[in-house]
């Protein structure tokens, strides 16, 4: 075993003043992967352990570099310098991760062109012709229904003849970074995905009273749990995925409607390896129409919390949009 002593605060401090020597022991090296390499990680420790994904970069002597994330850093053989450490408290086990809550949007309850009215229930934004028989339901991230940036989408989307519906699952409590006395997994325990689901129960069956022939959803992060629980029984006819939380390879695996997938290659809550598994888990199944992608040099929440002022940040998010837009006219019909 070759270790490197860990520098922390630029200074050099050993294993055991670090209080992680038995984790330390268990980052391992392999002989023979390269004469030389540089392996550069942020690990962060939660009682003890590792997270689950480990940012990486490996430099050999042969000059080739390899950048990617490892799936966990327990166990993992690389020859490695440990440059830098970080500890914090356990998160709670509901936490979503911090990308789930970075870069919050200015909520505007008058953004859009739509309007707001009582939707089964739920206050919603509803935008669009309400004589379509097909419609759209999206399913915001903890930052909820009234963020400009989700609005401006669901316009985009009723612009191409669908009734779209964005209600509002948090009931006035959209998730608050600003309020330390509601962190986010105290939060999630009164606004769960599977609330969430049975929520959204009652605005499909709202909706198919219309006279509604067939329903698309688009989940975002949040969202995305709720829209394969959806897509599951079949309650909607196409299901579309943005950066998804909470999602698993079963999810995927129990899906039968043609459904799209997008994330993000700077990702730790759904990383590429995971959204990669998606993507096998459905080529594996042919008779479902699917198309999964990890969008290079954006990060998780791109495609709603991007800021109008960055050309390159909209740019990205509006090449997202563009395949929502592109694949509910092939799928939902």
């Amino acid at each position: 075993m070759i270790l490197i002593q860990p520098f922390f605060g630029g200074k050099k401090r050993t294993p055991s003043e670090l209080r992680l020597a038995k984790d330390l022991k268990r980052v391992r090296v392999r002989k023979g992967l390269a004469s030389w390499c540089t392996c550069t990680m942020k690990v962060l420790f939660f009682s003890g352990e590792a997270t689950a994904s480990v940012a990486v970069t490996v430099r050999m002597k042969e000059r080739r570099v390899w950048q990617g994330a490892i799936g966990a850093a327990v166990g993992t053989e690389w020859e490695v310098m440990i440059l830098e450490f970080r500890t914090r408290k356990p998160p709670p086990k509901t936490m979503a991760g911090a990308e789930c809550c970075s870069n919050p949007p200015t909520l505007n309850p008058n953004a859009g062109i739509g309007h707001v009215e009582k939707f089964a229930g739920l206050d919603s934004y509803l935008t669009g012709s309400s004589h379509s028989n097909l419609a759209v339901l999206l399913i915001s991230d903890v930052f909820g229904y009234e963020a400009p940036n989700l609005r401006k989408l669901a316009d985009k989307i009723a612009a191409s003849g669908y009734y779209v519906v964005v209600p509002d699952f948090f009931y006035g409590e959209p998730y608050d970074p600003q309020n330390p006395n509601r962190p986010i997994g105290e939060w999630l325990k009164d606004h769960g995905t599977d609330k969430g689901f049975e929520d959204a129960k009652p605005v499909v069956e709202a909706l198919k009273s219309k006279g509604i022939s067939a329903i698309g959803a688009v989940g975002f992060c949040w969202g995305a749990k709720v829209v394969v629980e959806l897509a599951k029984p079949k309650l909607i006819q196409v299901a579309v995925l943005l950066h998804p939380t909470f999602v698993t390879v079963e999810d995927i695996s129990a899906v039968d409607i043609p459904i799209g997938i997008l994330g993000a290659e700077i990702d730790q809550v759904s990383p590429p390896e995971l959204i990669k598994k998606f993507e096998e888990v459905l080529k594996a199944k042919p008779r479902v129409d699917s198309y999964v992608k990890v969008v290079p040099k954006v990060a998780h929440g791109w495609t709603v919390r991007y800021d109008p002022q960055d050309s390159k940040a909209v740019k990205d998010a509006e090449e997202a949009h563009h395949f929502v837009l592109d694949w509910f006219p092939k799928h939902l019909k």
